[in-house]
């Protein structure tokens, strides 16, 4: 996971601790959270004195990022086309591995429709790509 932003707030902040002064924008559900991002980077008791957003998508976290409204905390492959971009910036190199996975599934006595098929490749190769 890490933090992206619009690259005028990145410019702003030359350490984590200067965060307490953005509002962080969450993921809902998203386990690994801006409290194990702060506390990796020695900064634990910002994610309770730290103004904060709560979306229930990382699409509304990024656009909420986007616009300037606040740090998001992601994954990277959720901002890479951001970044590429420049519409957003990463302000600090600290990252957090994550443990958690996507998983896709199928009945296994039933043929998938065409779409399903259709996506099931399309994410396969989405994923072999990325690696």
């Amino acid at each position: 996971a890490i933090p992206v932003c619009t690259p005028g707030i990145a410019d702003r902040l030359g350490s984590p601790g200067d965060l307490g002064g953005q509002t962080l924008l969450h993921v809902v559900g998203f386990e690994i959270g801006w409290p194990h991002w702060l506390a990796h980077v020695g900064e634990p008791d910002l994610a309770d004195s730290t103004r904060a957003i709560l979306c229930d998508t990382t699409v509304a976290v990024l656009d909420l990022a986007r616009r300037g409204e606040g740090v998001a905390l992601v994954r990277s492959s959720f901002a890479a086309d951001a970044l590429r971009r420049q519409d957003l910036s990463v302000p600090f190199e600290q990252a957090l591995e994550l443990d958690e996975a996507f998983h896709l599934v199928q009945p296994a006595k039933a043929a998938p429709r065409p779409e399903a098929e259709a996506f099931r490749v399309w994410l396969i190769e989405e994923a072999d790509a990325a690696r």
